[in-house]
């Protein structure tokens, strides 16, 4: 199973699930620091264990996507673009993520 590795993220890879999951870049090493910074993890992560990791796609926004059509299926196809980096983060505030007074909040940097 495939599980998002942002902090607070409970996206997990489902059975007809719309969400995707995408890797965090490692050839490129300036791409892949800003993808550590936006997640907050440390930079000095071994890149074996940064391969293992994926972020899903509700931390991206409609701008970060290209879109295509498969000619074989002709359906739309998203990619991620090569210049997006993950913006969009939940914060859970509150007693606990069950709770109905909990909060969500949007960060957008």
């Amino acid at each position: 199973m495939v599980m998002c590795v942002v902090k607070g993220c409970d996206s997990k890879s489902k059975v007809y699930s719309t969400i995707m999951f995408h890797r965090i870049p490692t050839k490129n090493k300036k791409r892949k620091n800003q993808w550590l910074a936006a997640l907050n993890i440390d930079l000095k992560t071994p890149v074996e264990s940064i391969k293992k990791w994926r972020v899903c796609s509700e931390h991206f926004g409609p701008d970060d996507y290209l879109e295509n059509m498969d000619r074989v299926t002709r359906t739309t196809v998203q990619r991620l673009k090569d210049t997006a980096i993950p913006t969009i983060f939940r914060v859970q505030t509150g007693p606990s993520v069950s709770s109905p007074m909990a909060v969500s909040v949007t960060l957008l940097f």
